[in-house]
């Protein structure tokens, strides 16, 4: 798939699926760190239904700092937020690019 039909399905469903960003390893590595980080500080969210919700998985675990800077993402990530783009946190920390975000992964 290209990015434009990315794009599309953004706009449209508002998330979108980038399969092949992480080998099956590394998405088995994020399952077990976000299972963890779940149990540990997630929270219930029901804006529409119910959910569990974890913030800033980047600070919690080091295993997401992989997907921050994966060339595949940062070109959805640009699109609607510039490439001036700064991802950051109030609390902790501020990423810049030279690091970037991932907002899909099929594995996980």
């Amino acid at each position: 798939m290209n990015n434009q039909q990315y794009f599309f399905e953004l706009d449209v469903y508002g998330f979108t699926v980038v399969e092949n960003v992480l080998t099956t390893e590394e998405a088995g590595e994020m399952r077990e760190a976000l299972m963890r980080c779940e149990k540990e500080v997630g929270t219930e969210a029901k804006n529409r239904g119910t959910a569990r919700h974890v913030a800033n998985l980047p600070v919690l675990d080091r295993v997401f700092h992989k997907t921050i800077d994966h060339p595949r993402i940062l070109p959805l990530l640009e699109h609607y937020l510039e490439k001036s783009l700064i991802l950051g946190s109030l609390r902790v920390c501020t990423v810049i690019f030279h690091w970037r975000c991932s907002i899909s992964v099929r594995q996980l």
